[in-house]
């Protein structure tokens, strides 16, 4: 029997989408305490950490198995945990789903303090 996860991990990684979307009952990642995780940034550790800490487990689990996912997918690609009943308002709205969970790979920031640190010959000038 074919496993779903591993399934949409290989059709993903092929197909390479924007958006992958997970349709589950409960809708998007929850917290220990029940509340939704509405959006994670994966290039942001320090908000992706303390977001895991405080999930229960089966949302790390589905965060990890989401973040796997998307590594092997472009960077401006995205995962969304939502509920059946918000399908039709994540496909055909730019808003998204009010009970659902956005991850993203994102784009790391990297902050310098003096333009020694800097590797000048990759700055371009336009």
């Amino acid at each position: 029997m074919l496993n779903p996860a591993v399934a949409v991990a290989q059709l993903a990684s092929v197909m390479q989408p924007l958006k992958v979307i997970f349709v589950r009952n409960e809708g998007g990642l929850l917290k220990a305490e029940g509340a939704f995780v509405n959006q994670i940034n994966l290039s942001d550790s320090v908000q992706t950490l303390s977001d895991v800490v405080s999930m229960d487990k089966n949302s790390q689990h589905w965060l990890t198995y989401s973040a796997d996912l998307l590594r092997n997918m472009p960077r401006t690609s995205s995962a969304v945990w939502i509920r059946p009943d918000e399908l039709i308002h994540e496909l055909f709205t730019h808003v998204g789903s009010e009970t659902g969970t956005l991850i993203r790979r994102g784009t790391p920031v990297s902050c310098y303090r003096s333009l020694k640190s800097l590797d000048l010959g990759r700055l371009k000038v336009s």
